[in-house]
């Protein structure tokens, strides 16, 4: 019998989309708003030192890296958005099953 080796993702839930800009009856922005695609399962990771200093000199923070299974439709546009807090995506990696993002907060 195969050993099988399952990845648990449950440090909590991702929902990905992206802004979409909300106009009034005469085409004026009023606001903008989160539009959700989806949403998925990760593990929170710690960034390496490596990833930090990389990060440092393109001129971002990492405030999270999460791991996740890999999806086609989630690229460095999209927006995340865990516990209410919306996020960009400023680096990610991928593989055949998983892709680990790169977060940081909006606003900061």
């Amino acid at each position: 019998m195969k050993n099988l080796k399952h990845e648990t993702y449950n440090d909590g839930v991702v929902f990905y989309g992206e802004i979409k800009t909300l106009f009034n009856s005469y085409k004026k922005k009023i606001g903008e708003e989160f539009s959700r695609k989806g949403k998925l399962f990760f593990k929170e990771l710690s960034a390496r030192e490596s990833d930090v200093m990389v990060a440092n000199d393109l001129g971002y923070k990492i405030d999270k890296k999460i791991k996740t299974y890999s999806r086609p439709d989630i690229t460095r546009k999209s927006k995340v958005k865990i516990n209410n807090e919306l996020y960009d995506i400023v680096s990610m990696d991928k593989d055949k099953i998983n892709m680990y993002l790169y977060l940081q907060r909006v606003g900061d």
